[in-house]
């Protein structure tokens, strides 16, 4: 099956707001109160969830998660994509470019990587439920999982798989193409009327934001992901760079980290103009990202690495 070119393009904007985001948070004083950085944190990463649900769902029209026998296949290669890269560059890449008496291990670091998979083996099991007699009691049990999720993962989990299920049947139901032109222009409005609320926070596990964040990233998701279908049925050249950037989102997620650590950019956020700030920003995002798509690609020949790296395994076919 064919990738969707306006979704890999809605992957590679997403991408370069989280570099975006974390060039700022790794080099501005008070980051957690700079404007483009609470507009970014705003929506980025629920929109992240939002895309994997939409391509979850191209991924089901060829392999049904149906039976035991598929969802654990399906179950074992998303833990081979997610959690193989996210111990290799968590405790193995650190220690290989670092002296080990200053290895520092964070857990935390690549925290989507975990939330994602434990998203994905809860809709994947919640489709087994809907097959069983006793579907009711394993609806239960991921209930439980999700809380316990909230504990181990992220604090927005439980929203994080209601969004996912969101893109998920927006694909399914081809909303994206049934919706009038004018509902998504409204959401987009009201995305703009209400970010300007929402706050970060100087805590990473400040909540007092929650509700407007998750009906921000609902805006925020549902409009983009049709402006970017109507800038791919024009046409614009801009569609395919950021389609290109998109299709190695997980490389420059993992990898960025290493660059955006080398830089100080002390001298940019000492000027005083958001304009000049975001467009340095975009353009150092757009570098470093290339900078890692770089690195992936001498990787991609070299099968085992590309695999332990990058989640990217050759499987059989089978029919």
């Amino acid at each position: 099956m064919a990738r969707l070119l306006y979704i890999d393009a809605l992957r590679g904007f997403a991408i370069l707001l989280v570099v975006m985001g974390h060039l700022i948070q790794y080099n501005a004083n008070e980051w957690y109160s700079h404007p483009i950085f609470n507009l970014i944190y705003s929506f980025h990463m629920p929109l992240f969830f939002f895309i994997s649900g939409l391509a979850q769902y191209l991924s089901e029209v060829k392999m049904p998660l149906f039976g035991i026998k598929v969802v654990g296949k399906y179950l074992w290669r998303r833990v081979l994509m997610l959690t193989v890269p996210f111990l290799v560059w968590t405790v193995m890449v650190p220690c290989f470019f670092m002296n080990l008496k200053d290895v520092h291990i964070n857990f935390g670091q690549y925290w989507f990587l975990n939330a994602l998979l434990l998203v994905c083996i809860v809709h994947a099991v919640g489709r087994l439920a809907f097959q069983w007699k006793y579907g009711m009691l394993l609806i239960l049990l991921l209930g439980i999982a999700l809380l316990a999720g909230m504990v181990v993962t992220h604090k927005y989990i439980f929203f994080f798989a209601v969004i996912f299920e969101m893109g998920y049947y927006f694909q399914k139901y081809d909303i994206v193409n049934r919706l009038p032109i004018d509902i998504y222009s409204i959401l987009g409005v009201a995305f703009l009327l209400l970010v300007g609320y929402y706050h970060f926070g100087e805590g990473h596990m400040d909540t007092s934001n929650i509700w407007i964040s998750s009906i921000v990233s609902i805006l925020a998701s549902t409009s983009l992901t049709f402006l970017f279908k109507e800038l791919e049925v024009k046409e614009m050249k801009m569609i395919r760079p950021l389609a290109f950037i998109g299709s190695y989102t997980l490389g420059i997620y993992v990898c960025h980290y290493y660059f955006i650590r080398s830089l100080n950019l002390d001298w940019l956020f000492g000027i005083n103009n958001i304009m000049v700030q975001g467009i340095t920003l975009l353009l150092i995002a757009i570098f470093f990202s290339l900078c890692c798509v770089g690195i992936q690609l001498f990787v991609e020949p070299l099968k085992i690495f590309n695999g332990l790296l990058y989640g990217k395994w050759k499987y059989k076919v089978t029919k």
